[in-house]
C-alpha cells in the first residue's frame, strides 16, 4: 500500500457477533477493508456499504470511528446492521463470531490491537439497554442544572450544541457519534435534548418550544426506495428520550446568559409505536395519538414524494405541518446526492417548532384539553389534513358576508372593517372549534385547533376580481439588526419564515362601486386556500433581500417630490414576489416621540435628492418603519386555481 492511498475497515456488529474474514496470505483473521478516496463522511460510508453489500433494502448504521482523534491510516468504524452477510463484495466469505470465540483464532498484527479492543468485556457494554433504563437515568437529571451535570467543565459552552453534549457524554456517558441507528441500539432509543423558553403575554407567561426538534439527516438515495415503516425517520425516532431544559424568557433572545445554568425541566419517552416493559414509569411516557400519528404519516408521504420525484431541491419546511425537511450543514449550503445523481440542499426531518409547542404544553399548562377539527380520524387514511380543514369553508364560496351571517344568525358590527367581518364569519363557520389569536406586528390570526397550530391565517381582499391590497409577511423592527442578519443561515428573519410557514389565506372580493364602500352585501367570500412559498421563489425572494438590505447598509436613497417621500427599495411593480414597503399609515423622517413611534433609525446616513429646508422633519438618520410585504397580485396567481 502507497503512502497516500487511504482505507477503512469495518468493525461490523449484529447482535452479538462480529464480522471477520480470513488473510488470504496466511490463517489469521482480519477485518474487511476497503480503499477510500478521502476520509470526509460521505466517502467513508459509501465505500463501507459498498464493501459490505449494502442495498437500498438493507440498513447499515455507520457509527463512530474507534480510537477517534488519532490520524490512523486505516481507520476503524463501528458498524451495525440489520442482516447477516455471508459474502464480501470483493469475493471474502463472511465469518461471524463471538467475542469469546474471536479470542481463540490468531490476527493480522495490524489488526490485534483492535481485536483485543472488541474482545474487551466491557466493549460497547451499555447500562441503558431497555427503555426503563434510560427513562430512570433521564429522570433523574430533572432538577438538575448543566453546570451540575457537567461540574467539571468537561464540555465546552461555546458550542452551540453545548446542552446535548453535557447530557450525551457526561451524564449518559455515551460517546459522540453520528449512527443511523438510535443512540441507544438495544433499547430502540434516541434521546434528543431541547431548549423551551418562557413567553410573556397579556395572558400571562407560557412555555413554549425554543426550537424546532431537528432529527435524523436525509439520505435522498437510500429514502428514495423505502416506506414510512422502513425509513430512517422510523427507524431512528421511533421512539425518542425528549429531554428539555429551561432556557430564557423568549424576548430575552441575543441577551448574554450563562448556559451552565440552563436547568432540565422534563425527561419523556415520546413514543410513536407500541412496546411492553411493564416497570417503564407511565407518567414519563408521551405516546402520539392515531390522528398525530396519521398526520406525521402524511407529511412523510410528501416529503418522500419530492424524493422520489429527484426534486429534494423543491422541498420547504412549510410544505408540511408537523414532520419537515429542514436544512442542514454550515450556512444551509450543504449538498446532497438524489437517487438520478443530481445535487439537493441537505436536510434533515424534523418536528416543526409548533408541534413541539403543543407536546410541551400538553404537561407544561393546567390546559390539558386541545380543540381538533378532524372528527373522525378515519378520514386521514385516504384524504390529507388540509383537505378536511377545507370543507368547513367550501359550502359559503360564493355567498356574500351577508348572506353567510343571516346563516348564522350572526348581525356584522356596522364599523366592523372587511378583514374584521371575514374573521368573524370564519369563526362561525367552524363553530365552537376553535378560537382566534391576532398578532399585533405582522398581521395575522391564528387559530388554537391543533390541526392549524403553527399555520399563520391571513385575507387576501380583491377589488372586482384584482388584488387591492398587498400581502404583509414580516415587520422590520430595527434596521440595525436587518443589516446584520446573514440569509442563509437561522438568525434570517425573513428567510426562516419564508422557509418555514404555511399559510391559510382567506379571499375576498368587493363589488361594490368603490373600493372604500364597505357594504358587506356586495363582498363576496371567494373561498381558502393553503399556501408555502414555492422554493424557487424563496430564491427570487434573496435577491430581493440582498439588495435591499445592501442599500440600507450604505444608505438608502430618498427622493422629496410632490409632498412625498420615495424610496430606491424594490417596488412591487418589480414582480419580483416581495417588496419592501411603509409599516406606518403616516410617515416620519425624524426621532420617535410619544406622539409619533412611526420611525426607525437608519444605520447609515441617507442621501436625499431634493430634501425639504426642514432638516428637524427630514432627518438623515431616520425613515418610515418598514415591513416585508409579498406582492398581493403574485400571491393571487398562486392560489386563485384552488379557490
Amino acid at each position: 500500500m502507497s503512502k497516500t492511498a487511504k482505507s477503512v475497515k469495518a468493525i461490523c456488529r449484529k447482535y452479538d457477533k462480529f464480522l471477520c474474514v480470513e488473510s488470504p496470505d496466511s490463517n489469521a483473521l482480519l477485518f474487511p477493508s476497503i480503499a477510500v478516496s478521502s476520509f470526509r463522511k460521505p466517502d467513508i460510508e459509501q465505500a463501507l456499504e459498498k464493501l459490505l453489500e449494502i442495498t437500498n433494502n438493507d440498513e447499515l448504521a455507520i457509527s463512530r470511528q474507534l480510537a477517534e482523534g488519532q490520524s490512523t491510516n486505516p481507520r476503524y468504524y463501528l458498524c451495525y446492521c440489520d442482516y447477516e452477510i455471508n459474502v464480501l463484495a470483493n469475493g471474502q466469505r463472511a465469518i461471524w463470531l463471538t467475542q469469546q470465540e474471536m479470542a481463540y483464532h490468531k490476527w493480522i498484527p495490524e489488526d490485534q490491537k483492535m481485536a483485543d479492543l472488541v474482545m474487551s468485556p466491557l466493549f460497547e457494554k451499555s447500562p441503558y439497554t431497555t427503555k426503563t433504563a434510560v427513562q430512570l437515568r433521564a429522570n433523574d437529571a430533572v432538577g438538575r442544572t448543566l453546570e451540575e451535570i457537567d461540574f467539571n467543565n468537561t464540555e465546552k459552552q461555546g458550542n452551540k450544541s453545548y446542552p446535548g453534549n453535557v447530557i450525551e457524554h457526561v451524564w449518559f456517558d455515551h460517546p459522540a457519534d453520528n449512527i443511523s441507528a438510535p443512540d441507544f441500539p438495544e433499547a430502540e432509543v434516541e434521546l434528543k435534548v431541547s431548549p423551551i423558553d418562557i413567553k410573556k403575554s397579556k395572558d400571562g407567561p407560557s412555555c413554549i418550544a425554543g426550537e424546532r426538534l431537528v432529527l435524523n439527516t436525509i439520505n435522498y438515495a437510500k429514502e428514495s426506495t423505502a416506506d414510512f415503516r422502513t425509513s430512517s425517520f422510523w427507524k431512528k425516532n421511533r421512539f425518542i428520550e425528549l429531554m428539555q431544559y429551561l432556557r430564557r424568557i423568549a424576548s430575552e433572545k441575543g441577551q448574554s446568559e450563562d448556559k451552565r445554568k440552563y436547568k432540565i425541566e422534563y425527561a419523556h419517552l415520546l413514543a410513536m409505536d407500541c412496546f411492553a416493559e411493564p416497570n417503564f414509569p407511565q407518567n414519563s411516557l408521551l405516546p402520539l395519538s392515531e390522528a398525530t400519528m396519521l398526520r406525521i404519516e402524511q407529511d412523510w408521504n410528501t416529503i418522500h414524494q419530492f424524493i422520489v420525484e429527484n426534486r429534494a431541491d423543491e422541498l420547504t419546511e412549510g410544505m408540511t405541518d408537523t414532520l419537515a425537511a429542514c436544512t442542514k450543514g454550515a450556512n444551509n449550503k450543504q449538498k446532497s446526492r438524489q437517487s438520478n445523481g443530481a445535487r439537493a440542499k441537505s436536510r434533515a426531518y424534523c418536528f416543526k417548532q409548533s408541534f413541539m409547542t403543543s407536546l410541551l404544553q400538553n404537561y407544561a399548562s393546567d390546559v390539558h384539553e386541545t380543540t381538533s377539527l378532524i372528527k373522525d380520524i378515519k378520514q386521514l387514511q385516504n384524504r390529507s389534513c388540509d383537505s378536511i380543514i377545507l370543507d368547513y369553508f367550501n359550502p359559503f364560496k360564493g355567498k356574500s358576508f351577508t348572506e353567510i351571517a343571516e346563516q348564522f344568525h350572526f348581525t356584522i358590527p356596522k364599523n366592523a372593517s372587511p378583514k374584521q367581518t371575514n374573521f368573524m364569519l370564519v369563526e362561525h363557520m367552524l363553530g365552537s372549534n376553535t378560537s382566534i389569536s391576532k398578532d399585533p406586528n405582522d398581521d395575522y390570526v391564528s387559530f388554537d385547533a391543533e390541526e392549524l397550530k403553527g399555520i399563520r391565517v391571513k385575507t387576501l381582499p380583491l377589488f372586482h376580481g384584482k388584488p387591492s391590497e398587498q400581502f404583509k409577511v414580516q415587520s422590520i423592527p430595527d434596521f440595525n439588526d436587518l443589516i446584520n442578519q446573514k440569509w442563509d443561515t437561522d438568525n434570517c428573519a425573513l428567510h426562516q419564515l419564508l422557509e418555514t410557514t404555511k399559510f391559510l389565506v382567506f379571499v375576498f372580493d368587493s363589488q361594490n362601486p368603490n373600493e372604500k364602500d364597505k357594504n358587506p352585501e356586495n363582498i363576496y367570500f371567494k373561498g381558502a386556500a393553503f399556501w408555502y412559498m414555492p422554493a424557487s421563489d424563496i430564491d427570487i425572494v434573496e435577491q430581493v433581500w440582498k439588495e435591499d438590505v445592501e442599500k440600507l447598509r450604505n444608505g438608502v436613497t430618498l427622493r422629496y417630490k410632490g409632498n412625498r417621500v420615495y424610496n430606491n427599495f424594490v417596488k412591487s411593480s418589480a414582480h419580483r414576489v416581495i417588496h419592501m414597503r411603509p409599516d406606518a399609515r403616516k410617515a416620519q423622517y425624524n426621532k420617535p416621540t410619544l406622539r409619533a413611534q412611526n420611525s426607525r433609525k437608519l444605520p447609515a446616513k441617507a442621501h436625499w435628492i431634493n430634501r425639504p429646508a426642514d432638516h428637524e422633519r427630514y432627518t438623515e438618520e431616520y425613515m418610515t418603519k418598514q415591513a416585508w410585504w409579498i406582492n398581493g397580485a403574485y400571491l393571487y396567481s398562486q392560489i386563485k386555481d384552488r379557490l
